[in-house]
């Protein structure tokens, strides 16, 4: 099957242990934003004063947003997220998995931390989509099957 750009057919599952029993879909995203990451910082680099550059790796967060529509049923698992926590006054790290049929790739996240949410959505002419970002202590990249 040749590679296209569709974006329509992903899937994007977070399970959250202490919150969810199992896995959630999440749907209902935005119409230009489903998720978005990042840039990440993959190294440091210096230039030493005799014009030679050092470099090397350092360890980064991936941070990721989540767009959904007002109306997704998908606000309620982050509510429920964002209550449990509050309840325990503890954080409930999540893993996810992001399917990308369109390419042929998934993406396995692991430890995320919900960082920041917009907990209402603004009224407009129609309510507006409302996003959370989630920090991931790590991402793999694999070949879909």
């Amino acid at each position: 099957m040749a590679r296209t750009i569709t974006s329509a057919n992903s899937e994007f599952r977070l399970a959250i242990p202490g919150v969810f029993a199992t896995a959630v879909r999440l749907e209902g995203y935005a119409t230009d934003d489903a998720f978005m990451s990042d840039n990440v910082q993959l190294a440091e680099t210096m230039m030493g004063v005799d014009g030679k550059m050092s470099s090397g790796w350092t360890p980064y967060i991936f941070m990721q947003t989540i767009t959904l529509q007002a109306s997704s049923p998908s606000i309620d698992q982050f509510n429920l997220w964002i209550g449990a926590e509050k309840v325990a006054s503890e954080i409930f790290q999540a893993q996810g998995v992001i399917l990308l049929p369109s390419i042929n790739r998934s993406y396995v996240l692991t430890n995320g931390t919900l960082y920041n949410a917009k907990l209402m959505p603004d009224a407009k002419r129609v309510l507006q989509p409302t996003q959370y970002v989630i920090h991931w202590e790590s991402h793999q990249t694999l070949p879909t099957a």
